[in-house]
């Protein structure tokens, strides 16, 4: 995720390029996303587990925010664990056999823009309006 390079791009595609990072670390090394996705000890090894990409998430969402990307309406902390969530959702719907890897992407860009109140997103789940905006 270091190498997306976030703070060259709107944060929406910032975040976009966080989720293609993620996906290809979990086609390479699919142990870890059985490590990540194993029931944890409680809520606070849940947080731990989460904090380095939820730190990042959490930065991106931010600059979406003060540049006018992403609706401000809903917490903060709510989005970041939305986000995440919605990820694992994508994870094993494509794991189960119900969507397919382009499906549950697609799906799964979609309904974060949606969720950020970005601009509308198109069949690749791309947003097509790249203004910000207004508040």
């Amino acid at each position: 995720m270091d190498a997306a390079d976030l703070d060259a791009c709107p944060a929406a595609d910032a975040l976009m390029r966080m989720l293609d990072a993620g996906a290809q670390v979990t086609r390479r090394h699919p142990v870890l996303l059985q490590l990540i996705g194993a029931p944890p000890v409680g809520p606070q090894a849940e947080h731990d587990r989460h904090t380095p990409v939820a730190e990042r998430i959490r930065r991106v969402i931010e600059r979406g925010r003060r540049t006018g990307e992403f609706d401000d309406r809903l917490p903060l902390d709510w989005l970041i664990a939305a986000t995440i969530r919605l990820g694992h959702a994508a994870s094993e719907e494509q794991d189960a056999g119900r969507l397919s890897a382009t499906a549950a992407q697609d799906a799964l860009r979609t309904s974060l823009l949606r969720l950020l109140g970005a601009g509308a997103v198109d069949d690749a789940g791309t947003r097509a309006d790249s203004s910000p905006r207004s508040r």
